[in-house]
């Protein structure tokens, strides 16, 4: 029998990624932001959840393509390219995932930051 994720385990999941990786709720909340992801962005971690993602990051081919899927309750994972600040190139990952809490499950998109 498989487990579902919970926020714990989510969370778990996302802080000891390697990669910088955050996940958002369908309202663009950030729910979780690692470290990896706060050196990339030059950001804290802590101060940036709870805050819409395109209040915190940069309006580009990203945060455009998050606000996209956010919007689609049938939003497939994404594997997609994107350039960023200082000539870096980045694969992002963004998966669509349920979170399961003692009542209820919530919508999420995951992001995965590769460098490459």
């Amino acid at each position: 029998m498989s487990r579902k994720p919970t926020g714990k385990m989510m969370a778990a999941i996302v802080c000891n990624l390697p990669d910088a990786a955050f996940g958002i709720d369908r309202e663009g909340r950030i729910l979780i932001f690692n470290q990896a992801a706060g050196r990339l962005f030059n950001i804290d971690p802590i101060e940036v959840e709870g805050r819409k993602i395109w209040d915190v990051l940069d309006i580009d081919d990203l945060t455009r393509t998050i606000a996209i899927m956010v919007k689609d309750q049938n939003a497939a994972p994404l594997e997609q390219i994107f350039p960023m600040k200082q000539n870096r190139v980045f694969q992002a990952k963004i998966i669509p995932c349920l979170l399961y809490t003692s009542d209820a499950a919530d919508d999420l998109l995951c992001v995965d930051l590769g460098g490459r």
